[in-house]
């Protein structure tokens, strides 16, 4: 019997929010009923749409970067991220992107030779939608300043991403009309003048009610620096409002050793529910002498917390975890021991939360068993990193990593049965988006059983993992066929004795490749940029050791003008 004329088009629909477009393409070509469902706005709407494509569309046949497929109607983002394009393809994709009124979301991000292109077209382009995405953009101040002026009287844009971007020589009136008129404003890792600082933390008392919620990040050394952001406002004098003048706050610094307990206390008290994320990181950061229950229930109000080796007592936090609610979406611990603190309250805790990152943190082997086996397979995105999990049982291990969607075991030293276990309950995994096994030693690894593994998943981490020749040939010659993988690392890997056609062919076939420290002959990078350049290729990231491309003579701009290129 046909399910699908059994099941009502609700119903239907729902269970196909759990498919993925290659597997939704399927669906639709099996019967007629089938398509009538699967063509639904909905379950397309998130749908990535290639970079490739929608540079062919907009250059080489004058249309939309939007397909005008109806079931792609929904489609409202457009992402030119890490793209390097001629001056004049820029200008033909930012005149697509004003005349198409289907667009409300656009991402310019690390976009190269913008700063060839004329700024009042670029500020049209950006004003002309919801949500701009304009991250480490190189444009000179006056240009700069233009387009945010753009942005300011064209009055769509309510969301403005543009960190780590020197905004300096912006003016002090440009940027406060910034705060004012947007919803939300990223300027995490800018650098900043005095007055737009002093503005957002309402230090001269003449922030306007209202305005933008900001996404901002505090780092130095120590409370009596001047903060990374600018050179002319001291950490100290941001404390008294940085809890209560963001919505998103990373705070950094080495020692936080000269904040007092009394400090610490009034700053948390003023902590408001505008702040939805908390990022708290350094060394002395003493928070034992603050009442549990006060310190609980201020943290537990943001969506996203992360802790970075917070001196705080099993009293403290047994509170913290008996206070956590589904409110908070995120949870970050790093370097915290949390051996003395009962293991189901913990559990009951992170059961609530959806995405669960533990690094550096102490429990005991039993209560490792216990969240690897009854918590884990629950919380959708689980990293456990930078802990020796070889002693704990391996059925544990395969709970999680048969139900997980995102699951980052880094550096955990598992044992040999425990990886082949995890191995095999991967394979089984049908709804996993991510895997990151760096640093853990794969070399035992069958080679079959490694590349379908990979294969089957579109984002796998494998830096350091000390593959060998024939593991590594064996992973790029089952890419050639039908595979999920689009992003692959493989970060400090030795390379040279695979095939130098079958290396460019697989990784030609990938969208974001991470080559860093890998050891490769010269024949294989010519044959890689050659693929690139001249053959079909999908990359549209490539991360290189610079050093590796001077030793071997390469000039990077063979490959500038057909990927975007990060040399480190």
């Amino acid at each position: 019997m046909d399910l699908t004329y059994k099941l009502p088009q609700e119903i239907l629909e729902k269970i196909l929010w759990f498919l993925d477009t290659r597997d939704l393409c399927n669906f639709i070509q099996l019967s007629k009923r089938c398509y009538n469902v699967g063509v639904s706005h909905k379950l397309w709407a998130n749908t990535r749409i290639s970079k490739k494509y929608m540079i062919n569309r907009v250059i080489n046949g004058n249309e939309s970067p939007l397909p005008d497929i109806p079931r792609f109607h929904e489609i409202t983002h457009v992402d030119l991220s890490y793209l390097y394009l001629l001056p004049k393809d820029w200008c033909t994709l930012l005149y697509s992107v004003i005349n198409t009124k289907q667009i409300e979301s656009l991402d310019i991000s690390y976009g190269q030779n913008l700063e060839y292109v004329e700024e009042a077209l670029i500020g049209d382009a950006l004003a002309s939608v919801r949500v701009v995405y304009m991250n480490k953009i190189n444009l000179s101040d006056h240009r700069l300043e233009n387009v945010l002026k753009a942005i300011i009287r064209n009055k769509i844009t309510k969301e403005l991403h543009v960190s780590m971007v020197d905004l300096s020589q912006v003016p002090a009136k440009v940027f406060k009309d910034l705060v004012d008129n947007l919803e939300f404003l990223n300027v995490k890792s800018c650098y900043l003048d005095d007055t737009h600082v002093r503005y957002l933390f309402n230090m001269d008392k003449d922030r306007k009610d209202g305005g933008a919620r900001i996404q901002f990040s505090c780092e130095s050394t120590q409370i009596n620096d001047t903060i990374s952001a600018c050179d002319d406002i001291f950490v100290r004098d941001l404390l008294p409002n940085l809890f209560s003048s963001v919505t998103k706050l990373e705070f950094k610094l080495v020692d936080f050793s000269a904040i007092s307990t009394e400090l610490w206390w009034f700053m948390i008290r003023r902590m408001t529910d505008n702040l939805e994320s908390l990022s708290i990181e350094g060394m002395g950061l003493d928070l034992v002498n603050i009442p549990g229950v006060e310190l609980a229930a201020a943290l537990v109000r943001v969506k996203e917390l992360h802790l970075s080796g917070p001196d705080m007592s099993p009293s403290q936090w047994t509170v913290f975890f008996q206070k956590i609610t589904s409110k908070t979406q995120i949870l970050g611990l790093r370097m915290v021991n949390l051996s003395g603190v009962d293991v189901k309250l913990v559990g009951q805790a992170l059961a609530k939360v959806r995405n669960v990152t533990l690094n550096y943190v102490c429990f005991e082997c039993d209560q490792w068993n216990y969240l690897f086996q009854n918590i884990f397979p629950s919380i959708p995105n689980v990293s456990v990193v930078n802990i020796n999990l070889s002693e704990i049982q391996d059925e544990s291990i395969g709970c999680a990593a048969r139900w997980c969607t995102n699951l980052n075991l880094s550096s955990t030293y598992l044992n040999t049965d425990q990886r082949n276990l995890l191995l095999n309950k991967v394979k089984e995994n049908t709804r996993l988006s991510s895997l990151n096994l760096a640093g853990l030693n794969l070399a035992d690894i069958s080679a079959d059983l490694l590349a379908n593994v990979v294969a089957s998943v579109p984002v796998v981490n494998l830096a350091a993992t000390k593959l060998a020749s024939k593991q590594v040939t064996a992973i790029f010659s089952r890419l050639l066929g039908s595979c999920r993988l689009r992003e692959l690392d493989l970060g400090g890997l030795s390379l040279g004795q695979v095939p130098s056609r079958l290396l460019a062919l697989a990784l030609s076939r990938l969208r974001r490749v991470n080559l860093l420290n890998t050891i490769m002959s010269r024949d294989q990078l010519h044959e890689l940029i050659n693929q690139i350049r001249d053959n079909y290729s999908a990359l549209e990231y490539l991360a290189f050791t610079r050093n590796m491309l001077l030793i071997n003579r390469i000039n990077p701009l063979h490959l500038a003008g057909n990927v975007y290129l990060d040399l480190d």
